[in-house]
Parts: C-alpha cells; structure tokens; sequence
C-alpha cells in the first residue's frame, strides 16, 4: 500500500512539473506579477477556529472581484501580534483586532505615536467580558492578591485582564491557563476566579451547574474604563444557569475592531486599501445576509471606537448613505 501511494505522489509531481514550463510560457512576467500584487489586500485575523478567521474569510468571499480586488486571510496570534504584524509584515494591510489593544500598546508605551499609524474602518461586535469567580469573592476589590487566571500569554483575553486590574488599581497573582483547565481549577478551588473575553452567551458556561457555587462578578463603567470600554451586561437570558431569573450583572464589551495601516495618499498601497474599503462599504449589505457570520447583523458603521481614528474614506462615505 505504501509503494503505491508513493508512486501516486511521484506521477502527481512530475505532472505538476510537466505543465510549468506552459505556465511561464503564458506569461508570468513583471506586468502580471504588478497586476497581481496591486490588486491583492491581505487580512490577518485570528486561530482557525475563531470569529476573527471566519469574518477574514467572509471578506475574501463577499469581495473578491477577479481583475479588481483579491482578499488573502492570514491566521494570526492575538490582537498584539496582529498589530505588530499590521505595522511591519509584508502585504498586510488589514487586521481583526480588540479594540483596547492601542490603549494597551499605549500604556506600555510599545510604539510611540501609534494613533498616527493605524486607523479603524469599522466596529465589527462586541465581545463582553466574563469574570467567573468562587463564592466568597463578591466584586473585584476581592480579588486582591488572589489567584485569577487571565488567559494564556499573549492572548487577547491576557492582554484585557491586565488593562482592567491596572486601571482599577488591583493586585492579582495572575495564571496563564487555557479556559478549560481555569474552569477545572476553579470548581478545584485552586483559583479565586478567571476571566473571559467572548461574544454572549459563550458556550464555556454550559455546563456549569447552579449548586456549584460560581458567579459573574458585576463589572461598573469606571471612569477609567469608559475611555476603552463600553457598558454591557450579562442576564439570565444569556446564563440561566448562572444568573437568577430578571437579573442583570453589569460588565464591559471590548469592540472587535477591522483596522488597516494609515498610508499616505498618493501611494500605491493607500489606493489598494482604500479600494478594499469602499468596496467593503458597499457590499456590507450582502455580508449581513443569513449567508454570511450571524455577528456582521451587528455591525454598525456609525459606531465610533474610544481612542481610535476612523479612516477618512468612511468619515467620507457615512455622510451621503
């Protein structure tokens, strides 16, 4: 069985090797390697298994247009990395990212000055967020000292956690666990609580029994957060198994944000984003469709981010439609 899979494998190659010379024959010369690039957008999102990828590929469905556009969708690492990538990586010109990764790369002072570098076309969702947390912690201030899991190393969710407790002034002693060992270590009692950053209702919870004892911590707009964050709540529409009938725990949303580089005009890479755009623009209506993700229903061109600039085309465009 081996040999003959081996010399399917070989056949498969030489045939593939036969037909190059006819393919460089056709021409793929310096004027349609310049087509191709100039009219190639690349997106990077998120894992495989994420909104963020699904929505990068729904882009490249929705908008590809042969001659005119082409959408390549890269995985990518996180929001952080994304950014780094959208700054400095070849042929990105989009990423999917949280919208309070600048606020991060701000009070860390990453990169000077990024607010002049990046612009967002659009607030795609919300993503809320989720402090599940053992009996005895009442709020947040309870958690000081304790052990709370802020997701893995360079992940979104990390990169949230850490803002929230700085802002708020709390001192935790933070793990780096993925989602599903920190609700094993919470039933275990190893853990005072973890955080999660995911569009509701989130299927994490599911499972989690009313005697178990766990609860969402109410998250309050601070005055700190309301320049990052926005206002949400979590009710027992969402979690019935969590929250009593006709409650609502209030936390905060972090928006999932599509943000291209801020080229300048007259470059040839601004003239190809700025195609991308408009053409997103105008194809919006079709990707609220029941065709593509049920989330892009929740995008809202209007929406403005706190501590981000909208990119000029859409400032252009919103006021006519």
């Amino acid at each position: 069985m081996r040999r003959v899979a081996q010399r399917a494998l070989l056949i498969g190659f030489f045939a593939v090797a036969s037909l190059l010379p006819g393919l460089a024959a056709r021409g793929a010369g310096p004027s349609e390697v310049e087509r191709a690039n100039r009219d190639t957008v690349g997106i990077i999102a998120g894992s495989v298994t994420g909104t963020y990828a699904r929505f990068a590929q729904d882009l490249a469905d929705a908008l590809d247009a042969p001659g005119e556009l082409r959408i390549i969708a890269m995985l990518g690492k996180g929001s952080i990395q994304n950014i780094f990538d959208l700054l400095y990586l070849r042929n990105v010109d989009a990423a999917i990212v949280q919208s309070d990764v600048l606020q991060y790369f701000r009070a860390n002072r990453i990169i000077p000055g990024i607010e002049d570098k990046i612009r967002y076309v659009a607030k795609l969702y919300n993503e809320e967020v989720h402090i599940l947390a053992r009996p005895e912690i009442q709020s947040l201030k309870d958690l000081a000292g304790k052990r709370v899991n802020i997701g893995p190393k360079g992940s979104g969710t990390a990169m949230t956690a850490k803002l929230l407790f700085d802002i708020e002034d709390i001192p935790i002693e933070a793990l780096n666990l993925s989602h599903s060992e920190a609700l094993a270590a919470l039933k275990a009692d190893s853990i005072s609580a973890a955080v999660f950053i995911v569009g509701k209702p989130a299927t994490y919870f599911r499972e989690i029994r009313n005697d178990q004892g766990l609860r969402f911590l109410p998250i309050e707009l601070s005055k700190g957060l309301e320049d990052v964050y926005l206002d949400a709540e979590l009710t027992s529409e969402d979690y019935p198994n969590l929250v009593a009938p006709g409650e609502r725990i209030p936390t905060i949303a972090v928006g999932a944000v599509l943000a291209v580089y801020n080229w300048k005009p007259g470059t040839s890479r601004y003239d190809r984003v700025n195609r991308f755009v408009r053409r997103l623009l105008e194809t919006l209506p079709l990707l609220q469709t029941d065709a593509y993700h049920p989330k892009w229903k929740s995008v809202d061109l209007r929406a403005t981010i706190p501590g981000w600039r909208r990119l000029e085309t859409v400032e252009q465009w919103l006021p006519a439609n």
